[in-house]
């Protein structure tokens, strides 16, 4: 069961709810959706030089702990999933939501050898007959190329990132820091902050999560990750990439 922190806003005019008062340090409601089980822990303000406490403690007994935004300067208390690593593990999904039954032109960019690229391939090849890479790794190149035509019948080229004008789908699993990334749609598997031509994959969501974020509208937390392993990805939340 996934378990997330939230911590109210203080209220306008310094004024402390009687409520407050008398409320426990932590008030946890149990919320089911579906395949979906989540504890909310509302976390008492009032207790505020107590929280780094509090957290260690419900994390020693509670698995699946985030963070709401909320609780962001509490964030150096508990190592907290990377979406990228959800974005992954769920890549066929996104992509065949992303591609539809149409035939894209995608490009990889993957700066440095990552073993990942190959399952980013092998999902590829069920939407496009060609995919272009951007890598300087040559020698990485080589290999990838003739698993692919080998292993999925897919024709890799390699370019540089400044004579890729355009594509469909550009998926990125390494770049450098501040590169501005072509694409009509981005989907990002690494950490590195880029800007792009068009939409960055931000989120994705099933029903029962957007049942229970229609509940809690004060929670702001990536949905994807209180999406059950066992339900379908309905829907992909995207946003344009700031202008540098």
């Amino acid at each position: 069961m996934k378990t997330v922190l939230h911590l109210p806003k203080k209220e306008k005019g310094g004024f402390i709810p009687l409520c407050r008062l008398v409320m426990p340090p932590v008030s946890t409601r149990l919320v089911t959706h579906g395949s979906l089980s989540v504890a909310v822990c509302t976390l008492n303000p009032l207790w505020k030089p107590l929280l780094p406490r509090l957290i260690q403690h419900i994390s020693h007994h509670r698995e699946g702990l985030l963070l709401d935004n909320s609780m962001k300067q509490y964030a150096s208390l508990l190592k907290q999933p990377g979406k990228e690593e959800l974005f992954f593990s769920r890549f066929p999904e996104l992509l065949k939501l992303c591609c539809e039954s149409s035939v894209c032109y995608p490009t990889v960019i993957c700066h440095q050898p990552d073993t990942r690229i190959s399952t980013v391939l092998k999902a590829l090849s069920n939407h496009a007959k060609a995919v272009t890479v951007v890598t300087n790794d040559d020698l990485f190149f080589d290999r990838i190329a003739k698993d692919a035509m080998l292993f999925l019948g897919l024709s890799l080229n390699q370019r540089d990132l400044d004579s890729v004008e355009s594509s469909d789908l550009t998926v990125v699993l390494s770049v450098n820091h501040d590169t501005k990334i072509p694409g009509n749609r981005v989907i990002s598997l690494c950490e590195t902050e880029f800007s792009a031509d068009g939409q960055i994959l931000e989120d994705f969501s099933s029903h029962s999560t957007t049942k229970f974020f229609s509940s809690f509208p004060h929670l702001r937390l990536n949905h994807c990750f209180l999406v059950p392993e066992t339900e379908s990805i309905q829907n992909l939340i995207w946003k344009i990439s700031k202008k540098s």
